[in-house]
């Protein structure tokens, strides 16, 4: 096929993946499975200076995920932006072990996890992200995953598909301005948002930055160099 003919057909290829973007679909199971007890690989009780929310793309995660294992996630529904976790976290951290992690290990309730599945889009997942991260935040399971649900509902999610090029590229600098322009109403600052990307630079997740009150602040984790040219995996 010709060259300009082939970045048409890519492009009207995105432009109608993109709307699906912020139209997840999310069906419950009938039954949802019991969370179990998971392994600590490292524990701290420091107390945080800051939270990150995670916000994990996930058409990304799906594409190199077990089929069985994140059927939920990627097989019985179809998400864009989901939450990864939201992470208390310690300016001074070199690695994950120097964050807050691994508190407590109490299992997630089934009212919780009901109410959240939509959002943090697996039981295991759940229960890790208590676990490791929730745990330390000093609020309870159901408070933990409604402060969770709350900031990833205020946000608005671009629609990451319609920044793409034919090639299905775009830098990490647009996509925060596109995460900027977004949510213009809530103030959201450049400085408060980091891109992160996985493996032979596919775009993962980005992270939104609060201080302790949960408003915008700076992030202190690590963040893909704004003219960094990153791939995005199209639903």
């Amino acid at each position: 096929m010709h060259p300009i003919k082939l970045a048409v057909l890519l492009a009207l290829l995105y432009s109608a993946g993109s709307a699906m973007a912020e139209q997840p679909s999310c069906n419950l199971p009938e039954k949802i499975p019991a969370p179990k007890t998971l392994k600590a690989d490292c524990v701290n009780q420091t107390k945080p200076d800051s939270f990150a929310l995670a916000l994990s793309w996930s058409p990304q995660h799906c594409a190199n995920a077990n089929a069985d294992k994140h059927s939920f996630q990627c097989s019985q529904n179809r998400f864009g932006f989901v939450v990864h976790g939201l992470w208390p976290q310690n300016s001074q951290a070199r690695n994950k072990c120097d964050h807050p992690r691994n508190c407590d290990s109490s299992l997630v309730d089934n009212a919780t996890l009901q109410k959240t599945l939509c959002t943090v889009p697996g039981v295991e997942l759940i229960q890790a992200q208590w676990q490791k991260h929730g745990s330390c935040s000093g609020l309870t399971a159901p408070a933990y995953f409604d402060k969770t649900r709350e900031l990833f509902q205020a946000l608005v999610k671009p629609d990451l598909p319609s920044l793409l090029n034919p090639e299905g590229y775009v830098s990490a600098g647009e996509i925060i301005a596109a995460f900027v322009k977004a949510n213009q109403k809530l103030g959201l600052p450049r400085e408060a948002i980091a891109v992160q990307v996985a493996k032979k630079n596919e775009f993962s997740e980005v992270f939104i930055c609060y201080d302790l009150n949960y408003r915008f602040t700076a992030c202190t984790t690590s963040r893909t160099p704004d003219k960094q040219r990153v791939h995005v995996t199209l639903p």
